[in-house]
């Protein structure tokens, strides 16, 4: 074998061993070739990436990196966020962003892309070019296939170099690996409809914090609060999102929440009824009860209490006192008391009042007996 040809096989493997070490070890530049699709459309399988090392030129947020973990494991993504320690990036064409990582793992920032229809093409001309012009040579050399041993060591070590260089390798363990996974219990409110709670089943994995939450009503979105206990998430809702299912007459709040957990995310989507529905009113022991069984206040207004008596001749009914009370304002979930005391020669009496309920007005009418 030929001397030059010799030199070329060299130079080869010392570009792929470059490429190689660039992943683990720092250099001022990586080359790298793009495998996958998360990155679509601004990086595709096959497209060439230079980078220049992070420790020359300084990244920002919306700059690509390229990530190296080991010699076969890497990743070419956007920043997103990152901070003194740590980094988070995502690609493109992900839903998601990934796990942060320590900043030290950010070891290249992309500065030239070749993209795969550029240089493909052109080398697979090159090489068949090369070949047809060589091809006596190559027609005797497969002939005489002298020097079998340096042929095939050369032939398998530059296809192995270039497999771990260009193809993502994915580990397999023999032991046995519990997948973490998150099933939603239950939903239900609790606390007078002050708070939703949210009830998982955990296995493997654990409830970090609620990075968003929101509920929404139509068009109309409300930041709302939360807490985390055990494996279940409670939810603050502000007042003002029943106040406003109650104008618009919606009987279904959606509430959106981020969730980080300490193997991923959650993205959860939850909904729950609320029915606008009459006060109760109830009369026990000379006791008008009203109750409000809806999550927000209730006005109610011309109060009176109208005492009853019979006339002494005819023995027909008759009015013997009537009282007014100031307006009454009834707590979500809750309920308020009208005692009626008899007054001198009353038999019975008339507890009354009236109410808005989505626009329509509500009279209610209540007999005390003595």
């Amino acid at each position: 074998m030929k001397s030059k040809d010799i030199a070329s096989y060299v130079v080869v493997i010392l570009l792929i061993s470059f490429a190689l070490i660039s992943r683990v070890f720092p250099m001022p530049f990586n080359i790298s070739i793009v495998s996958g699709s998360s990155m679509l459309p601004t990086l595709r399988t096959g497209d060439i990436v230079v980078g220049i090392s992070t420790h020359l030129s300084k990244f920002n947020v919306n700059d690509t990196v390229i990530c190296c973990f080991t010699f076969s494991h890497c990743i070419i993504h956007r920043v997103v966020n990152f901070t003194a320690t740590y980094v988070v990036t995502k690609g493109d064409n992900n839903p998601l962003p990934d796990p942060q990582v320590p900043l030290k793992f950010a070891k290249y920032k992309v500065v030239f892309v070749v993209p795969f229809v550029a240089w493909f093409l052109p080398v697979l001309f090159a090489v068949s070019f090369y070949l047809y012009l060589k091809r006596k040579e190559v027609k005797a050399f497969l002939i005489s296939f002298t020097e079998v041993e340096f042929v095939v060591f050369a032939v398998f070590l530059l296809m192995d170099l270039s497999f771990v260089s260009l193809v993502p390798v994915n580990y397999f363990s023999f032991a046995t690996i519990e997948r973490p996974s998150v099933e939603l219990k239950g939903i239900w409110l609790v606390n007078r409809g002050k708070v939703l709670s949210i009830n998982y089943s955990l296995s493997d994995v654990n409830l970090v914090n609620v990075s968003q939450c929101v509920a929404y009503i139509f068009n109309n979105s409300f930041s709302c609060s939360t807490n985390i206990s055990d494996s279940s998430l409670l939810v603050t809702i502000p007042s003002e999102v029943y106040l406003k299912a109650y104008e618009f007459g919606v009987e279904r709040i959606n509430v959106s929440l981020k969730v980080i957990l300490d193997k991923g995310f959650l993205i959860g989507n939850y909904s729950y009824v609320v029915n606008w529905r009459p006060l109760v009113l109830s009369e026990y022991a000379q006791n008008v009860t009203v109750f409000n069984p809806n999550y927000i206040l209730m006005h109610t207004s011309n109060i009176t209490i109208t005492y009853m008596g019979y006339d002494p001749i005819f023995g027909i009914p008759v009015i013997i006192e009537t009282r007014v009370l100031p307006p009454i304002l009834v707590e979500p979930m809750n309920n308020f008391t009208i005692h009626v005391s008899p007054v001198k020669g009353s038999s019975y009496a008339y507890v009354e009042f009236t109410y808005k309920l989505r626009g329509r007005d509500i009279f209610e009418r209540r007999k005390v007996s003595f």
